[in-house]
Formats: structure tokens, sequence, C-alpha cells
């Protein structure tokens, strides 16, 4: 419960989306969820086992917001060799 003790101005809370999005590779994205800024509440959560483009999942229009993402990630120093890693972001990364 110690993070209410934390300035909520200095809390950034898209820091797990932020990382994802600059390390996942590409190719390998698994799941992104997505909103639509519109006049009706719209989320879609798609998924692909074996990894797809950001255009795979539908993504470029104007009013669109990814809110998670899962896939691949080459991350130096984090893993031995030049593995890749699997990411999972929102407003967290694990």
């Amino acid at each position: 419960m110690g993070f209410q003790l934390l300035d909520q101005d200095k809390i950034d809370q898209r820091f797990g989306l932020r990382i994802a999005v600059r390390t996942a590779a590409p190719e390998f994205i698994k799941s992104l969820t997505r909103s639509e800024l519109d006049h009706r509440a719209r989320v879609d959560r798609l998924s692909i086992p074996a990894g797809e483009t950001l255009r795979g999942f539908g993504i470029g229009d104007f009013g669109e917001m990814v809110t998670r993402l899962s896939g691949s990630a080459r991350i130096p120093g984090l893993v031995l060799g030049d593995d890749h890693t699997q990411v999972r972001a929102a407003d967290a990364l694990s």
C-alpha cells in the first residue's frame, strides 16, 4: 500500500506501454487492446498467437489508442545472449 504515499504528479501512468512500444519487435506482437475515440465507447482486444505487425491488427486510423500490448522484445542487458523476452505492458510492465 506504499504506492499511495507517492506524489501522483510524479507517476507516469503510461510507463509500461512506452517501454514496450520502443522495444517490442514489430513482427512479434501477439496481442493488443485498442480504444477508439469516437462518439461511442469501443474497446477491441485482438490476439494473434504467431505474432504480427501493427498493420495486421488493423491499427492506422486516426483517433485510435493502444492501451495494452503483448509481444517479444530484445532488451540488451536483460537477457543473456541475443534472445527475445516476452513483454506485457499497459500502465505497468511485466
